[in-house]
């Protein structure tokens, strides 16, 4: 009953955080000048979601003046998404460990690497775009698209980077800390004094030692891939689905005497609840790939 507990309630939790964050342009509006919050206008526009769940209306929404079905465009918007967050997820996962294991003895590069975690994500994206460009305009040779301007030549490389980089180095960060507690332990010193290969230590003992922390701290480390998506999407112009509630979910938004018109309540919360769903597939794909790299090393 408690494993149900704990499962059922941070799901509840979530679902009803997703309304809530849909539901702020409409609760919070400003009359008169001063900020009121319009709960009745709130609630109203929930029970038209669900309402609207047995026609298909809570599925429709608007880009300019044409209406589309989300079932009909989710998977265009779905899968660039899931590209990204589940490259960047194992990806940012392998280089870290990687990083960590192979610098465990070089604790200023560590330091160095460790720096670059605090840099914030648009200023990254900016410095990579700069740096393609100047590089273009130098060599003449173009290293990877800037932007995604036409569909069918999507910017793909500086994104998918951008996704990686972060996450990373904040991999590289919290490991060096536990590698360095672990070189301390009596077990990591008499096997070094048995003559064991340095591969032989970091793979069936470090490996296996620093995995668990990983697995505690994947929801934060989610957190911050997710976190970007948002910026990379928006950033490089990626038809993703935060670029799809973004652009379109506030695309017909007016306000006229202090009230929100044109809001597109039902598009923002399946966007949200769609993202939930990605969160939790890659979340598990994460803990699924470190299970199966802490066994490896056991064997």
């Amino acid at each position: 009953m408690r494993n149900r507990f704990y499962v059922i309630g941070p799901l509840l939790l979530s679902l009803a955080g997703a309304f809530l964050f849909a539901s702020f342009p409409i609760l919070l509006q400003a009359k008169e000048g001063q900020l009121s919050l319009q709960w009745e206008e709130a609630y109203l526009q929930i029970q038209h979601y669900f309402s609207g769940l047995s026609d298909g209306s809570s599925f429709r929404f608007y880009t300019g003046r044409t209406e589309h079905s989300l079932a009909e465009q989710l998977g265009s918007y779905w899968w660039p998404s899931f590209f990204y967050v589940s490259i960047a997820a194992l990806g940012s996962l392998s280089l870290g460990l990687l990083l960590a294991l192979s610098l465990y003895k070089y604790r200023k590069v560590r330091n160095t690497l460790d720096m670059l975690v605090i840099i914030p994500d648009f200023v990254i994206m900016i410095m990579l775009q700069l740096f393609v460009v100047l590089f273009y305009k130098s060599t003449g040779i173009l290293l990877a698209r800037i932007a995604t301007f036409m569909s069918d030549e999507p910017a793909v490389a500086l994104p998918l980077l951008s996704m990686v980089l972060v996450p990373t180095f904040y991999v590289l960060r919290n490991l060096s800390v536990h590698i360095d507690d672990a070189l301390t332990a009596d077990y990591i010193r008499t096997v070094k004094a048995k003559g064991f290969s340095r591969g032989y230590i970091l793979l069936k003992h470090m490996l296996p030692n620093v995995i668990p922390y990983l697995k505690a701290d994947l929801p934060k480390f989610l957190g911050i891939i997710m976190s970007n998506l948002f910026i990379v999407e928006y950033f490089y112009n990626v038809h993703g689905i935060t670029k799809l509630m973004l652009s379109s979910g506030f695309e017909r938004v007016e306000v006229s005497s202090g009230v929100l018109s044109g809001y597109q309540f039902p598009l923002v919360l399946n966007a949200l609840l769609v993202f939930m769903i990605l969160y939790g597939i890659v979340l598990w794909m994460s803990r699924l790939f470190l299970y199966a790299l802490e066994k490896g090393a056991k064997r």
